[in-house]
């Protein structure tokens, strides 16, 4: 599992405009060349489904399957033989708040797909914590 954290001297709600905002993660994150929403222009929530490319990753069909609006949202890809899980939780702090991403493959594949792609993944997920941190804690 892949676990990234980041203390962001910014409001959760701030930091969430960006976390939140998955149909502009191609617009906001290095590491994702193409997000699309396949579920209409319907609010995100659960049961909302997104197809996100990154680059040397195959395209993969994100479900939510669970919405905090301003707090947290985990969604699930299915492949073949495994499944992606991956969190996104923002938790206030006295002086901000705390990123926290995770990432996990499970299924009867899952050992072949960590030692295939975790070393690119972890270098993904430490970015894209980086650069939501940094786009929350500029000022508006």
């Amino acid at each position: 599992m892949i676990i990234v954290e980041r203390h962001v001297k910014a409001p959760p709600e701030r930091l969430w405009e960006f976390v939140g905002d998955v149909s502009r993660w191609d617009e906001l994150l290095p590491t994702v060349s193409s997000a699309v929403t396949k579920t209409g222009p319907a609010e995100t929530g659960t049961g909302s489904r997104f197809a996100l490319k990154q680059p040397g990753i195959p395209k993969m069909v994100y479900e939510v399957t669970e919405w905090v609006p301003g707090e947290r949202f985990t969604w699930v890809a299915a492949f073949p033989g495994v499944r992606t899980v991956a969190t996104h939780t923002i938790a206030a702090t006295t002086d901000g708040c705390v990123l926290k991403l995770g990432l996990a493959w499970e299924g009867p594949i899952s050992g072949v797909v960590t030692r295939l792609f975790k070393r690119r993944t972890d270098r993904y997920v430490q970015l894209e914590a980086d650069t939501f941190a940094n786009l929350a804690q500029q000022p508006t």
